[in-house]
């Protein structure tokens, strides 16, 4: 009997914190963002090379490993073991949440005509592993969380696909035909069938086809054989190869993924196993409804039937609808795609976490102004690359305009300085509201901070009673009012408040003539300044509402408005 192989030995050391980390019960190490590690190993880590490096001393005794897993959320396997990288802002879970919320909200929006259109036949777009990612995030949202989900909607067309009547002709023998027409006769007289004589004083012979034959041939004749008209019920419909066709591609994502993810175990040794598993369950899923009874009988999608108003509005094929457009959207929103590979292969919460502030500054401006007019994005093109020059841009009602990763040139083409690029970007009219998201905070009142922690991860040491702003952060929008501001002589847009959006407690807005004040000022003249507000994932914006409130004109006019148009309608 083989012995079973030796594990081999491994020491962690956290640098950071000078102590050892020791594994749970289950060999799990949970280690932390932004701490650097000492990893002593009998064998080679084989460490992903973002994560640090690792050498083997002169004398070959053991490899040592030096690695800072930076804004890395998720779990990585090394030799044997779990490592665990958690946030004390944001756990993996909290971190998944996040990307599904993002994701779904992307793929909703209402691009103009110069977005990526929801054509069905482009399947080549989903090989580029950044975009395919995006749409497996969807996909898994959709078939696990979704209500309903995807599996139910699916087993809800099943229980009754769609049927439809398709008339054809048969033919059938003179005396087994039931449904004889005008045209059945026209055909036979034609030509198309093969006729017989009758004897004289025979019963058939004095039927009104044989009698009217005579009268015409001199002799009583019948056709052998006629074609009738008959109605078919079938599920090979539009609809139903729409409905084989989507699940065709969501299965093709997952197998794409799941080669990617294998691949990346045999090139280096590691992959993220979780993710694995998760595609492998869903590849599972996805074949079972596949092979559903009533798709046997249904052919290949030959056009996209768009107007079809059993998708549109039948329970079940208007929610497969749904997802299938969405996950298309999905798969073609490349406006996200440049990062989406350091969100596959690092999982950054900072970087999740700007989108997600963006998506939900779209949906409490939608609250307020109702549904916007339109999203687009700005491509730059040239011959040798297609590049996003300002991400999405959503416009809304009452001239109000939100912007993702807006770029001001400098040489006064928007910063008198150097080129400048908040995350967010708030037009109301001729007025600018700046906005950058900073995953981090620092902990103030019974808690202590740890000095020697990178600015990007502050440690705190000891019980956190209270989260704020890093004063350097408020620092940098400072200089985003003066560089984008300045100039008051010229035709431009005025830079009247820019915000620390982070994900603490405090709120806080330093006026331009009032000073500091813990509250979002509640008129539009006192907004001109700069300010922090708490943006926590599963907490209600409250802040946020009150500076939107504040910052657009006659909102509450147009909420009035609308209130009264709903119940007019009601009416």
């Amino acid at each position: 009997m083989p012995l079973p192989p030796v594990a081999a030995s491994l020491r962690v050391y956290d640098q950071t914190s000078h102590r050892d980390v020791e594994p749970n019960a289950d060999g799990t190490y949970h280690l932390h963002c932004w701490h650097s590690y000492r990893l002593h190993c009998s064998e080679d880590p084989r460490l992903p090379s973002s994560a640090g490096s690792c050498f083997q001393p002169s004398d070959g005794s053991e490899w040592i490993a030096e690695a800072n897993f930076g804004d890395f959320i998720g779990t990585l396997p090394i030799l044997g073991r779990t490592f665990s990288i958690s946030s004390k802002k944001m756990d993996e879970a909290g971190f998944l949440g996040l990307l599904e919320e993002v994701t779904r909200r992307a793929a909703a929006l209402p691009f103009t005509s110069r977005a990526p259109t929801l054509l069905p036949f482009e399947p080549a777009s989903l090989s580029e592993p950044t975009i395919l990612y995006h749409a497996f995030v969807y996909l898994r949202w959709a078939l696990t969380r979704a209500r309903p989900t995807l599996d139910e909607s699916f087993q809800t067309i099943a229980h009754d696909p769609h049927r439809a009547l398709v008339r054809e002709v048969r033919t059938s023998a003179l005396w087994d035909a039931r449904a004889v027409s005008v045209a059945s006769l026209e055909r036979a007289v034609a030509g198309r069938s093969e006729w017989v004589s009758l004897q004289e004083g025979s019963a058939l012979a004095k039927s009104p086809l044989a009698a009217a034959v005579a009268s015409v041939t001199g002799r009583p004749q019948v056709p052998l054989s006629i074609a009738e008209p008959i109605a078919r019920s079938t599920r090979d419909t539009p609809e139903n190869r729409f409905i084989r066709y989507s699940l065709g591609v969501a299965l093709e994502i997952v197998r794409r993924v799941e080669g990617l993810l294998a691949a990346g175990r045999e090139r280096y040794g590691w992959t993220d196993e979780r993710l694995l598993e998760d595609a492998g369950d869903m590849r599972r899923q996805l074949r079972r409804l596949s092979q559903a009874g009533f798709l046997a009988d249904v052919g290949d999608m030959q056009h996209f039937p768009a107007n079809s108003q059993v998708l549109q509005r039948r329970q079940g094929y208007r929610d497969v609808l749904g997802h299938y457009c969405a996950l298309i959207a999905a798969s073609r929103l490349s406006v996200l795609g440049a990062n989406m590979t350091r969100l596959l292969e690092t999982k950054t919460a900072s970087t999740l976490y700007e989108y997600w502030c963006f998506f939900r500054l779209a949906d409490e401006l939608e609250r307020l102004l109702g549904a916007p007019l339109r999203a687009d994005k700005f491509i730059n093109t040239d011959d040798w690359q297609t590049t996003v020059r300002e991400g999405i841009t959503i416009d809304f009602p009452q001239d109000v305009r939100l912007a993702y990763n807006r770029s001001y040139g400098g040489n006064l083409a928007g910063s008198y300085s150097v080129a400048l690029r908040p995350d967010v970007t708030l037009a109301v009219g001729d007025e600018l509201h700046l906005l950058d998201a900073k995953f981090r905070l620092q902990s103030i009142g019974a808690a202590t901070i740890d000095s020697a922690a990178d600015d990007d991860e502050v440690q705190v040491v000891g019980l956190r009673q209270w989260t704020t702003f890093q004063p350097s952060d408020i620092h940098k929008m400072h200089a985003y009012k003066d560089a984008l501001g300045a100039r008051r002589g010229q035709q431009r847009q005025e830079v009247r408040s820019v915000w620390v959006l982070y994900p603490g407690d405090a709120t806080a807005f330093f006026s331009e003539t009032g000073g500091r004040v813990s509250t979002v000022p509640g008129r539009r003249e006192d907004m001109i300044g700069v300010g922090a507000l708490p943006m926590q994932p599963g907490r209600e914006p409250v802040e946020l509402r009150g500076a939107l409130r504040s910052m657009i004109p006659d909102h509450d006019h147009l909420l009035v408005r609308r209130s009264q148009a709903g119940a007019h309608r009601l009416r």
